[in-house]
């Protein structure tokens, strides 16, 4: 169920992100009301809740310091994928797979673009690199 959740809403966020640039808060509402119906139907709501609210906080410290790299949509996305995940290791291979996305596709972008000033849409490789945390 978490893997349907993550293609269906991930593919529309990732469009999205490439597309505008943006992952609207009304997408990332809904699959988190989708992960949240998931959770209190097979009982695991209370761990699941405590990983995302401790990952949020990380994540609002590190928008903080970073000085916003990485903009508040992909943030936000972030945070309903650690409650859809639930605990750390599958969210840490998520980051990890994600991370080394993100970098193929910034080289990509810069090399089409041979501008360092750009914008990378990180949804796309976020998506790509939690499907592959939780396949693998």
């Amino acid at each position: 169920m978490n893997l349907i959740l993550l293609i269906i809403f991930g593919v529309l966020i990732s469009y999205t992100d490439l597309k505008h640039q943006v992952i609207p808060n009304k997408y990332l509402l809904v699959m988190l009301m989708a992960v949240a119906f998931k959770l209190i139907v097979t009982h695991g709501i209370r761990r699941h809740l405590l990983f995302a609210l401790l990952v949020v906080a990380a994540l609002a410290l590190f928008q903080w310091v970073s000085a916003g790299v990485v903009g508040m949509g992909d943030i936000k996305y972030l945070a309903v994928l650690a409650f859809l995940t639930g605990s750390f290791a599958p969210f840490a291979k998520g980051i990890e797979y994600s991370f080394f996305g993100a970098c193929i596709m910034a080289i990509v972008i810069f090399l089409q673009r041979s501008s360092i000033k750009t914008s990378i849409p990180l949804a796309p490789p976020i998506t790509v690199g939690f499907f592959l945390a939780l396949i693998l």
